[in-house]
């Protein structure tokens, strides 16, 4: 008989169930031991260090998954662009960009890795596919590039060119030996207080105002923190004044003496900081000095790169102190320090967001983290008198010293979903989601208060101005975000066109914003930071898309002249870059990114006039690499600290 004709000795009653597979994983089934049954790993295998070989019937091994997901981030993560003397950009940092694809980089320098996520704005490069041929073209013609670019990137230490960093000294008489004149000291102070207390809550004026007159007055008996509180402010506003410090025999020379003045004042401040022993380090005024040496670092663009790691570290150092929990009466806390917590801690929150939307990283808390109660509506010279009565707000349409942050803080469970969902991994949703956090933005710009209009003097009507536009600013910028990933990683549909005109008006909407704020005076051009380099490539990716072959335009974007419209509102923003250069030493990346990326879109739209635009990128390009090398090189004959350009 064949064999493949036998029957089983065994066979099924009809009725019986087949028997059920077992639910431990595995290795304990295969050790004939009990499984607690967790996932990904059980603990029985975590205990026995086979963690990543606990599986379960029915599943993939652990080390295929992980090594599939190595393998996608490996594709996914992409270097940013950088300035090369060989071909404009870097070959490996070059992606074959594709509609959907996700937009990150990994930046290696040496051993030393970074990763940049989606809305990191050197990212958006990526969706020009031709920037590369354009680069190569545009310096195979001009090779006066590689020279200016090797003056700023020696070659043999490509992109990690510095000077020699002083040891900063952080004693009482060295913070002391470094404060300014009184003349130059009020007018700083007083540009800190308009510009930056405004919207981030760090000290309370009346307090500090009073301790800064007694410190003319005898400085002698000043505390050493409020010495340093004052040279992290001075900073700040020192950003706001290219001018105001020294009178040189050239322009190079005035920039370089304002660069080491304010690079000193935060040395030694972070100096004492870190590193003194009379630092209480969760006590409130070593909080704000925290927050205030961020604030002075972002407003002089020094150390961009580790701005998310330090507003990271700020925030773990504020939730052990508990600034994130609303502290009940058990604590013994007065009714005055809680609402400085509040604040604070509402600070804090803000820094990180934007540090996380800035670095392309998902928010590093949710709603559900802290329990602290919104700061109290009211001018410092109030709050004592509010807290007497229980916390009395004013209206909303009343501006006090706290509109700016208690503003903010209503739209913030939106912009944390917005921040998760552009820089989450492997997060989707559906359009109406979309339309919901959008609609929630709208609602926030449009509730935005007329101050303007109840402003009590010019210098009121100034602040009422520069408040309302600076949210109006930072909600679109989240809406550009929003609208750009959605619409980039969609394919061609009614949906999309939606999102990429609702991202061409966002993206206007800031750079007129900034333009407003810098015509009339109210904030210089350097200044102008957040969304701005976003919306100024997002305006030029619309174009790019509205000329291409095959790609239906969204409307205005080809008619009429608009798309020249838009470029010359772009070009004003690589005037903005140029301006920060000369002011701070850094942006050349930027810049140099933008000029380019502006000759492209030129090119796409009239190809006859290619040979020009070339030329134009290629001078602009030579004219900053020059300038920072002249500035560099002045900085390094007196042994001065250079930041990363």
């Amino acid at each position: 008989m064949d064999p493949s004709q036998k029957r089983p000795k065994r066979t099924l009653k009809p009725g019986v169930k087949k028997r059920r597979p077992p639910l431990a994983c595995i290795q304990c089934y295969q050790r004939k031991l009990k499984c607690g049954k967790e996932f990904p790993s059980c603990g029985r295998c975590v205990k026995a260090g086979i963690a990543d070989e606990c599986t379960y019937r029915g599943q993939p091994h652990q080390k295929d998954v992980m090594t599939r997901l190595v393998r996608q981030n490996n594709t996914e993560a992409i270097p940013a662009p950088k300035v090369s003397s060989q071909d404009g950009l870097q070959k490996s940092s070059l992606p074959t960009p594709s509609g959907t694809g996700e937009i990150t980089h990994l930046r290696r320098r040496g051993n030393f890795v970074q990763f940049y996520g989606y809305s990191y704005h050197m990212n958006f490069y990526q969706q020009f596919p031709e920037l590369q041929s354009y680069i190569a073209r545009v310096k195979a013609t001009h090779p006066s590039i590689n020279v200016a670019r090797d003056g700023v990137y020696p070659p043999q230490n490509e992109g990690i060119a510095r000077g020699q960093r002083r040891t900063a000294s952080a004693s009482s008489a060295a913070l002391e030996l470094l404060i300014p004149s009184k003349s130059v000291a009020d007018a700083l102070v007083q540009s800190y207080l308009d510009r930056f207390e405004t919207t981030h809550r760090v000290l309370d004026r009346s307090v500090f105002m009073a301790d800064y007159h007694r410190h003319w007055g005898d400085s002698m008996s000043t505390a050493t923190s409020f010495l340093a509180q004052l040279l992290l402010v001075l900073a700040a506003g020192a950003s706001l004044h290219p001018d105001i410090h020294f009178e040189k025999e050239s322009e190079t020379s005035i920039y370089v003496s304002i660069y080491v003045q304010t690079t000193e004042w935060i040395e030694v401040a972070e100096s004492w900081l870190t590193s003194s022993t009379d630092v209480v380090p969760h006590s409130p005024c070593t909080i704000a000095c925290h927050c205030l040496l961020l604030i002075a670092k972002r407003a002089n663009y020094i150390q961009g790169s580790s701005f998310w790691t330090s507003t990271g570290a700020l925030m773990r150092l504020a939730m052990a102190a508990g600034y994130h929990r609303e502290a009940n009466p058990a604590a013994r806390i007065s009714p005055y320090n809680l609402e400085i917590r509040r604040r604070l801690w509402t600070t804090i929150v803000e820094l990180d967001v934007q540090a996380a939307v800035e670095r392309g990283m998902p928010p590093s808390l949710r709603m559900n983290d802290f329990s602290t109660h919104r700061p109290l509506h009211i001018n410092d010279d109030q709050i004592h008198e509010s807290l007497e009565n229980g916390g009395v707000d004013l209206p909303m349409e009343a501006m006090s010293d706290t509109s700016f942050q208690v503003i903010m803080l209503k739209s913030l469970p939106t912009r944390l979903a917005i921040c998760s969902y552009v820089n989450g991994y492997d997060v989707a949703i559906e359009f109406e989601q979309v339309q919901e956090l959008a609609e929630a933005l709208h609602n926030a710009i449009r509730d935005i208060p007329d101050w303007k209009g109840r402003a009590a003097d010019p210098r009121q009507e100034r602040l009422a101005m520069y408040l309302s536009t600076l949210l109006k600013v930072y909600l679109c910028q989240y809406s550009l975000l929003l609208y750009a990933k959605f619409g980039c990683q969609s394919p061609d549909s009614f949906q999309s066109a939606i999102c990429r005109r609702a991202r061409l008006d966002a993206s206007t909407t800031i750079l007129e914003c900034y333009q407003r704020l810098v015509d009339d005076g109210i904030v210089p051009k350097h200044a102008c930071q957040t969304g701005l380099m976003v919306a100024a490539l997002d305006l030029c990716h619309e174009i790019y898309l509205s000329h291409g072959p095959g790609v239906e335009a969204i409307g205005v974007t080809t008619s009429l002249g608009f798309a020249h419209h838009l470029l010359g509102a772009v070009e004003q923003v690589l005037k903005i870059l140029q301006t920060r250069i000369s002011r701070t030493l850094h942006g050349l990346n930027e810049y140099y990114l933008l000029s380019m990326i502006i000759g492209l879109v030129k090119t796409k739209i009239s190809p006859a006039t290619r040979s020009s635009n070339d030329t134009e990128a290629a001078n602009r390009a030579i004219q900053v690499c020059t300038f920072l090398h002249t500035a560099r090189a002045s900085l390094l004959t007196c042994d001065s600290p250079i930041q990363p350009v």
